[in-house]
């Protein structure tokens, strides 16, 4: 009786072993089965769409970075506390309270 491996395909004679195909990702346009579908939740949709904004944005915004450097340079940049303090809270959700 011979014994099939997987890799001699019962023969005696070593063979390898077809490679196992990957998931396509989203949003890939291979030809896949008929009726294949992939379906994502609004919460991973909403993760989707925020990572291709981000991988669309521009890395470093330049000509901010560079009013801010020559700002520095010049000495003339000068940050308030409260100012910080305020868009930072708002930006979080909190409402600043006079």
């Amino acid at each position: 009786m011979r014994v099939r491996d997987g890799f001699s395909g019962g023969s005696g004679a070593p063979q390898r072993a077809a490679p196992r195909s990957r998931p396509e990702p989203v949003g890939f346009s291979g030809a896949g089965q008929a009726g294949d579908a992939v379906r994502l939740t609004g919460r991973s949709a909403e993760i989707h769409r925020a990572r291709a904004l981000a991988l669309g944005a521009p890395e470093v915004r330049e000509p901010l970075v560079r009013r801010l450097a020559d700002d520095i340079a010049r000495g003339a940049y000068r940050v308030e506390g409260a100012r910080v303090l305020e868009v930072l809270l708002r930006e979080h959700g909190f409402e600043a309270r006079g």
